[in-house]
């Protein structure tokens, strides 16, 4: 079995845990470090092997797979303590904002790195993340890396460490925007004269199926767009009002545009 570390469980970090726990654990040894008292209850009814610190665990143990979910901002004081596993294990990080020269920094150049952003949506099996290796990295460490995030969604190699931060602007921050309309949509159901309960219950419910149909169906967005317009219905006049002067495109373009900049101050 493949010996798995994972370090830190927070958002993230809980949901790959989850779900490889449920999926995988079969296959790979899982391990985690997380010195939150209040996360410990958790991790301990998934994994037989949980340590607050790395220096709890057995001086023989020597993972394959070293995967930092930890905040961006402790990384620094974090990962160099982990070099001892450079000489085999693969480093996976999913912290925004942490380039692959960062851990070459600490890990050293000889290091196989794998940069990942992937998604909320990897808590429901549903997940889709970016990666990119290091050229250290070889093609049996990027298997081992598409295995773990295929367990929980669909997974996409870029050819530039650049390309991660358009990718979060569009996929890391994407859950975000689809809840933010979602909001709308019920909030305005209230203002004409749904009861609160109901306007969310089928907002919801009307993001789910949309989903599951873009999910389902190799149709292109704009056909199942005008599939559900019909000429002189509803849904013609809401349109009308969403594509007029390209309002709504304007106004994603400038919020992506946002996430895509303050992703690569991150990364600076």
């Amino acid at each position: 079995m493949k010996k798995v570390l994972l370090v830190g469980s927070g958002k993230m970090g809980s949901a790959l845990l989850t779900n490889w726990a449920k999926k995988i654990s079969h296959l790979y040894e899982l391990t985690v470090i997380e010195p939150n008292n209040n996360a410990s209850t958790k991790i301990k009814s998934l994994v037989a092997n949980a340590y607050k610190k790395l220096s709890e665990i057995p001086k023989d143990y020597d993972p394959d797979i070293v995967l930092f979910a930890v905040k961006p901002q402790i990384m620094e004081a974090v990962v160099p303590e982990f070099k001892i596993f450079t000489r085999k294990a693969l480093f996976i990080s999913i912290a925004a904002g942490k380039k692959i020269s960062f851990f070459e920094n600490h890990l050293g150049k000889e290091a196989a790195i794998i940069r990942v952003m992937p998604n909320i949506a990897s808590s429901v099996e549903r997940g889709v993340s970016v990666a990119m290796a290091s050229l250290e990295t070889k093609d049996i460490h990027k298997q081992l890396c598409s295995d773990l995030l295929e367990a929980v969604g669909e997974v996409y190699w870029l050819e530039e460490e650049k390309q991660i931060d358009s990718a979060t602007a569009i996929s890391g921050s994407g859950p975000a925007y689809f809840f933010l309309l979602t909001e709308c949509l019920s909030s305005v159901g209230e203002k004409i004269g749904l009861p609160s309960e109901l306007a969310n219950k089928l907002s919801r419910a009307t993001a789910i199926g949309s989903g599951e149909l873009l999910y389902q169906s190799d149709v292109s967005t704009e056909n199942l767009r005008t599939s559900v317009t019909s000429k002189g219905g509803t849904t013609e006049a809401a349109l009308k009002v969403l594509l007029n002067e390209n309002q709504l495109e304007t106004l994603v373009e400038k919020a992506v545009q946002k996430a895509y900049q303050r992703s690569k101050e991150l990364s600076s």
